[in-house]
Formats: C-alpha cells, sequence, structure tokens
C-alpha cells in the first residue's frame, strides 16, 4: 500500500488495526479499471474503513470526553468532515 495516500486524519495504529480485521475478513469491493475490466479488493476499500474507524472513534470522543468548547467545535468539524468524506448524511 503507498503511504502517502493514507486518509486525512489516520493515525499508523489506526491504519494497522484496520489492516490486521482486513487481513481476517477481506472485503470485496468492484471497482472497473481503467482497461475496462472489473476488480474486487483495492486499495480504496482500506482507505474506506480507516476512515470509518476514525469516525466512530471521534463521536465516541465527542459524546463521552470532557473538552473545552474550541475542541468540542473543531472536533465536530472533523466528524462533519468524515462524514462528508463517506457519503453519509449530515445530522
Amino acid at each position: 500500500m503507498d503511504k502517502r495516500r493514507i486518509p486525512e486524519g489516520v493515525s499508523p495504529d489506526q491504519l494497522k488495526e484496520v489492516l490486521a480485521h482486513l487481513v481476517e475478513k477481506p472485503v470485496k469491493v468492484s471497482l472497473r479499471k481503467p482497461d475496462g475490466t472489473w476488480s474486487f479488493w483495492t486499495e480504496r476499500a482500506v482507505g474506506t474503513e480507516a476512515r470509518r474507524t476514525t469516525l466512530r472513534e471521534a463521536e465516541t470522543r465527542y459524546r463521552h470526553e470532557l473538552m473545552d468548547d474550541v475542541e468540542r467545535m473543531l472536533l465536530w468539524d472533523r466528524i462533519l468532515r468524515l462524514r462528508r468524506a463517506l457519503g453519509l448524511a449530515q445530522a
């Protein structure tokens, strides 16, 4: 996997955890290659799962940790960015 393409806000530890999970339980993602053939398994699945993991951790932190208003607003902005990147509805 190309280390330069790690999604924004994903730590190396999170990426290792996601990769370990995907080795145990592979995800098939169908994508069309430039030559017109279909490919199952791509780095895009790893990036998406890493973003989902980051989003879950950010939402848990937002709900359960005490923090000042500025930090809380910055965390909420991060949650919204991750939701947009994943194509999830904003709440």
